[in-house]
């Protein structure tokens, strides 16, 4: 496994966001077993995997469907982990597969020791990449396990993102994003809509731009989602 740890903003997405292998892509978009919101990285694959449910009835949990029957709830999720298991090693029997974790620091307990599992138990030839904030304490120290801190970019690697600006537009890009690749790609569009003058200082000041554009009636669910 590679464990990807970078600042804020350097990468987006939650949850898995996609298993890949050779002959194509298993795309999507990070309790105690049954809780569909915890596994719904793992939801969004199965969607995608036609007779996976069939094959193992177990794995409804993580669409939180009531398929344990009279188990006890360790016994159903230690079922549903050995059949995730074995959807993988199947899997990666047939071709070598890359499974992508976008910012893990998002993922609660249960989902972090899923790809414990994962890691560990696969049979077959299994990247697993994640991705995740610093503050995230976890994956680094473990067998199989590299970490790899991802610093900002120079300044000369990031100006050759805004390359094609005029050289003063482009130094006070380069500046302001201290590095950051996601608040260069935002610091570009808030200058095409509204100029130069107008740029956002920080990031949050530009999140919080877009968030104010949107209509109240979608400012006040992401208000009751964060709250």
């Amino acid at each position: 496994m590679s464990a990807t740890v970078a600042p804020e903003g350097a990468t987006a997405s939650t949850g898995i966001d996609g298993l890949t292998s050779a002959s194509g892509p298993w795309r999507k978009s990070a309790a105690e077993y049954g809780s569909a919101r915890t596994y719904w990285p793992v939801r969004e694959i199965l969607q995608e995997q036609r007779g996976a449910l069939e094959d193992r009835p177990i794995l409804g949990l993580a669409f939180g469907r009531d398929v344990a029957g009279d188990l006890h709830p360790l016994a159903a999720r230690d079922r549903f982990r050995d059949a995730w298991v074995e959807l993988l090693s199947e899997a990666c029997g047939q071709d070598p597969l890359v499974l992508l974790v976008e910012d893990v620091h998002w993922a609660e307990a249960p989902l972090l020791e899923l790809l414990e599992r994962t890691i560990r138990d696969v049979r077959g030839p299994l990247l697993v990449v994640a991705t995740a904030r610093p503050e995230l304490e976890w994956g680094g120290g473990r067998r199989h396990v590299t970490a790899i801190e991802l610093e900002p970019f120079a300044d000369a690697v990031a100006a050759e993102l805004v390359a094609d600006l005029p050289e003063d537009l482009r130094d006070l890009l380069v500046q302001r994003s201290e590095g950051n690749p996601f608040f260069v790609e935002e610091l570009v569009a808030a200058e095409r809509r509204s100029g130069a003058a107008e740029l956002p200082r920080t990031l949050a000041e530009t999140l919080g731009g877009q968030i104010t554009a949107l209509p109240d009636e979608t400012q006040r669910l992401l208000g009751f989602v964060a709250g």
